[in-house]
């Protein structure tokens, strides 16, 4: 008798050989969706689901986490970042605890108040028990500045409206410098702020370099090396802990010291570093150090080097670990053995791979832009398909090698001629939203899918409209344009004058109001748009002509600049005067006040009869004008016949000013006079005749009556 007994359960929908090909896919591409595997075991002959797929990675220890999300750095910050690890790699622990560390940070009303998990049912996400209330802009914040070093912490300083560069000097000076003498860190100490224009300013440079303070250099694009960063986190989870209602209980818990907090215990130094410096400051770090917890950080110093290091370098989660690790393990022996081993490494992982793309590209705004992958297949691969992802991992661009006709994406971008086995899209025209990284997926058979990853960096330049020319007194323009208005943290307009003094004129940041400097207001103006910036002077004075640089302060690329050069005109008045210096000889003068100076041509005509050429002198005014004097001296009796002229050319004129000299004026002056008086006589003899007449002729008219 033959009994069937059931199975012990469903049989696997794919063999080991497959839970390895898709670990392997996995381990080497982290970014691989669920979907993306269940379409490559579908090519492969194999159907599952995506639950499937999830049961097999959890069994082999992965599951899906949120991408840890870091500074994207240019080749030029890397090496900077590894610059600064060499230079310091083999400080003592003196050195470091002579650095006085400093930053800004900003503090809202509800700032941690955006992740929390409930225990809820389906269909009860909008239970009130069940939300957390939001306010916009997080219910107000206060900004605040801090400083500590190995001894314990500076004064903490809260920052009344845009912080600009004189209220940041202005700060150093109030709250750096007495906590450097409360904390005793005598000298030598070492003062370390990060790249913030304010920091880098020149007018803020000139005032470190007269108090002699001795700075830090610090990398760009390093937010996350600094320490102060921990207790900046630790004060904020302890401001949450307490709830504030409003602006004054956030106010009294930050500035009134009502948050206490105590040294965090590690036993690993070394560990506590690199984590500190590799994964972004994870750790939390209290706001009162001690000595003890700054022994505790610099327990293994050089692996500060080494978090650079793996930092600048983006590898994948479990190479990074394995780095450190063995890192940690070699610098017993030899520190900078250890640090080539690790960038050794870090390179070799980079290169594994069959398809190869430019790491960082950058592509100039408003123009158009190609992206280029190279896939290397293997021994008995064919290309099916290649797909081009965009920087929200949406399809971009869809198309079969061996159909023509199959292509299929978004209107903005097209796919471009390319030899074989590369694959090539072009945008039409790149804007802001293009900049990110792009990944291109190459569909082998039977090998599976390979994958590439190229990030785009969106570039633009600022452009001025060029050199301006404006009169005294008239209104002047001056403009520039950047691409990528949302880049910019603040437009910034500088002056400088023909002495090399350089002053801010107006500026304008993003969600405020333009701010025009007290000299300029009243008569400037700036248009509030962080693309086309127009500067408006209006009147113009010669005090105003000069070089105006306009700064467009982008992150993360920095300040980017373009020059324009104003250049004042006083247009002349000129005037023409003479005197008798001899018998039969006559010195004229012509004068003009202007900028910049005029030049003075004497017109005599018909045969030239002057008793020598013109000379001309140059007397510089107080208030940037020229006074021209030209004089000529020629016979009285040449005016008699010809006319004599002062003809002025100034740049700031279409034609000349011509000004006649008339000798005649005084004769014709006085004949003009008498005539005048003869008229006036001969007027008055005939109103006393009249009167006389009409006197005889009433006594006539009495007399008959009388009769």
């Amino acid at each position: 008798m033959t009994v069937n007994h059931p199975r012990s359960g469903a049989p696997c929908k794919f063999s080991p050989r497959g839970a390895s090909m898709i670990m392997r896919k996995v381990r080497d591409q982290p970014r691989t969706t669920r979907q993306n595997l269940v379409n490559d075991l579908k090519r492969a002959g194999t159907t599952v689901s995506k639950k499937t797929i999830s049961n097999t990675l959890r069994r082999h220890g992965l599951k899906s986490c949120s991408a840890r999300k870091v500074t994207l750095l240019k080749p030029a910050h890397v090496q900077a970042r590894l610059r600064f690890a060499n230079d310091h790699l083999d400080d003592p622990e003196e050195e470091w605890e002579k650095v006085m560390w400093s930053d800004e940070t900003k503090i809202e009303l509800f700032g941690l108040n955006s992740t929390r998990r409930v225990w809820r049912k389906k269909k009860d996400e909008y239970n009130p028990k069940n939300t957390i209330p939001t306010v916009k802009h997080g219910g107000g914040k206060i900004i605040l500045w801090g400083c500590f070093s190995a001894k314990g912490t500076g004064r903490l300083h809260r920052i009344e409206g845009r912080m600009e560069g004189a209220m940041y000097r202005e700060i150093l000076a109030n709250n750096l410098l007495p906590s450097v003498r409360a904390l005793k860190m005598g000298r030598g100490w070492v003062f370390q702020h990060d790249n913030d224009p304010k920091h880098t300013a020149r007018a803020t440079k000139e005032w470190l370099r007269k108090k002699h303070l001795k700075v830090l250099e610090w990398p760009s694009q390093s937010p996350g090396l600094t320490q102060i960063e921990n207790l900046w986190r630790e004060l904020k989870v302890r401001i949450a802990q307490r709830q504030p209602q409003n602006l004054k209980d956030l106010e009294k818990m930050t500035l009134g010291r009502e948050v206490t907090t105590s040294p965090t215990k590690r036993a690993d130094g070394a560990a506590f570093l690199v984590q500190l410096v590799v994964w972004s400051n994870s750790a939390t770090v209290p706001w009162s150090i001690t000595s003890s917890w700054w022994s505790i950080w610099y327990s293994n110093s050089q692996q500060l080097v080494i978090g650079l290091a793996v930092k600048v370098t983006p590898a994948s989660y479990n190479k990074r670990r394995r780095v450190s690790r063995a890192g940690t393990m070699m610098c017993e022996s030899s520190l900078v053995r250890c640090l080539q081993l690790c960038v050794f490494l870090l390179m070799v992982a980079r290169l594994q791979g069959k398809v190869t793309a430019p790491e960082r590209v950058e592509a100039p705004v408003e123009l158009p832009f190609t992206l280029t992958c190279l896939v290397s297949k293997g021994r008995g691969d064919s290309l099916k398909q290649v797909r081009w992802l965009d920087v929200q991992n949406q399809t971009l661009l869809t198309y079969q090698p061996s159909q023509k006709d199959s292509v299929s994406g978004q209107q903005h971008v097209e796919l471009a001629p390319s030899p074989k086995d590369t694959s090539a899209i072009t945008i039409r025209r790149v804007g802001f939203r293009d900049e990110g990284c792009y990944t291109c997926i190459f569909d082998l058979y039977p090998s599976g899918s390979q994958e590439g990853h190229t990030c785009l960096t969106v570039t633009s330049r600022v452009t001025a409209e060029g050199n301006k020319t404006v009169v005294s007194g008239k209104a002047a323009a001056l403009s520039c344009s950047y691409g990528l208005p949302e880049k910019v943290q603040q437009v910034l307009w500088r002056h400088t004058a023909e002495q090399g003094d350089s002053s801010e004129v107006a500026s304008y940041a993003k969600r405020s109001d333009p701010m025009i400097e007290p000299p300029y207001q009243e008569r400037a103006w700036l248009t509030p748009s962080l693309s086309h910036s127009q500067l408006s002077i209006r009147p113009v004075s010669v005090q105003d002509e000069g070089c105006y640089t306009c700064e467009y302060h982008t992150y993360p690329e920095g300040t980017k600049s373009a020059t324009v050069c104003l250049t004042v005109f006083v247009l002349p008045k000129p005037q023409v005067s003479y005197k008798n210096t001899s018998p039969g000889v006559i010195e004229a003068n012509c004068t003009a006040v202007s900028r910049p100076p005029v030049e003075i041509v004497w017109n005599v005509e018909r045969d030239n009869r002057t008793m020598g050429p013109p000379v001309t002198s140059q007397l510089q005014q107080g208030d940037g004008t020229t006074l021209v004097i030209s004089t000529l001296t020629v016979q009285s009796g040449l005016l008699k016949d010809v006319s004599v002229k002062c003809l002025v050319h100034h740049k700031g004129l279409e034609s000349p000013i011509a000004v006649s000299m008339n000798t005649k004026i005084g004769t014709a002056l006085t004949i003009l006079i008498s005539v005048t008086t003869v008229a006036a006589l001969l007027v008055i003899c005939l109103c006393f005749c009249l009167w006389k007449c009409f006197l005889r002729k009433e006594d006539e008219t009495e007399s008959e009556r009388r009769k």
